[in-house]
C-alpha cells in the first residue's frame, strides 16, 4: 500500500558520492586532473557531469546516418584503444627501469604525462575507477582507503587536482570495503555501448536503431576524449 516501507537501507552501507570521492581510486582520478587556481574546492567540481557531457556529443552527430555513426563509434573505440596500450606500455617500461612500481623504484623514471583539463573528464570515471579497484584488486577485502601512503605523498605532492581539493574523509559507518559487494554485480552490462561491431551494424541499418546508436555514439566520444 501507498506509504508502506518494506525495508530501510542505512545510507552507510551504500557507495556514495562521499564514498568514492575519499577513496584511493577517486583520488588516483582526481590526480589526472589539473588543479584549481583556488584551493578548497570539491572533489566533484573537477569533472563535469555525465549527462550533460554525453549530450554535447550526441548533440554534435544527431545529424549523421547510420554508416556515419558506426564509423565514428569504431574509430573512437580503436582511439581509445590505442592511448589505453600506450600508456601501459609506457607505465611498464617505467617499472623496469626503475626496479620498482612506477616512479617509486630505486632508479626513480619520471612518466611524460599531461594532466586534463578540469571538466574534461566525466563523473562517471572515478565511479568506475572505485568499482573496478574494489573488484579486481588481489586483496579479499579491497580497503577503500588503503597504506600506500608513498603513492598519495607523489600526489599530493604534484600539480594535481589533489593539491587543490578538499580532502574528504570515509563517511561514518561505512564498511572499509565495499569488495564482496562489488565482485557479485554482473561481469557483463548487455547494452549497446559493449556491443560489438557486427551487434552495432544491425542498428545502423535500421530506423529505429539510429537513436541508440546515437547514444552510444555521444558515450563512447565522451569516454575518448
Amino acid at each position: 500500500r501507498k506509504g508502506d516501507v518494506l525495508m530501510t537501507v542505512p545510507r552507510s552501507a551504500m557507495i556514495t558520492p562521499d564514498v568514492v570521492a575519499a577513496s584511493d581510486a577517486g583520488r588516483a582520478i582526481l590526480a589526472c586532473c589539473e588543479a584549481a587556481e583556488n584551493s578548497g574546492i570539491h572533489f566533484w567540481d573537477s569533472f563535469e557531469n555525465t549527462t550533460i557531457s554525453e549530450k554535447a556529443y550526441i548533440d554534435k552527430v544527431h545529424m549523421d546516418n547510420g554508416t556515419q555513426l558506426l564509423v565514428k563509434i569504431l574509430q573512437h573505440r580503436k582511439k581509445a584503444e590505442t592511448t589505453a596500450t600506450k600508456s601501459q606500455n609506457a607505465r611498464d617500461e617505467s617499472v623496469i627501469q626503475s626496479g620498482g612500481i612506477a616512479g617509486i623504484g630505486k632508479n626513480k623514471v619520471e612518466l611524460k604525462y599531461k594532466l586534463a583539463t578540469r571538466g574534461t573528464i566525466s563523473t562517471r570515471a572515478p565511479i568506475l575507477a572505485f568499482l573496478i579497484q574494489q573488484r579486481f584488486s588481489d586483496s579479499i577485502s579491497p580497503q577503500i582507503v588503503g597504506d600506500s601512503s608513498e603513492i598519495m605523498e607523489e600526489m599530493e605532492d604534484s600539480t594535481s587536482g589533489v593539491t587543490s581539493a578538499l580532502k574528504i574523509n570515509v563517511p561514518p559507518g561505512s564498511p572499509s570495503s565495499f569488495g564482496p559487494y562489488v565482485r557479485i554485480l554482473p561481469s557483463m552490462i548487455p547494452l549497446p555501448l559493449c556491443w560489438k561491431r557486427n551487434e552495432l551494424a544491425l542498428l545502423s541499418g535500421c530506423v529505429p536503431g539510429i537513436a541508440p546508436l546515437q547514444e552510444v555514439a555521444g558515450m563512447t566520444l565522451q569516454l575518448a576524449s
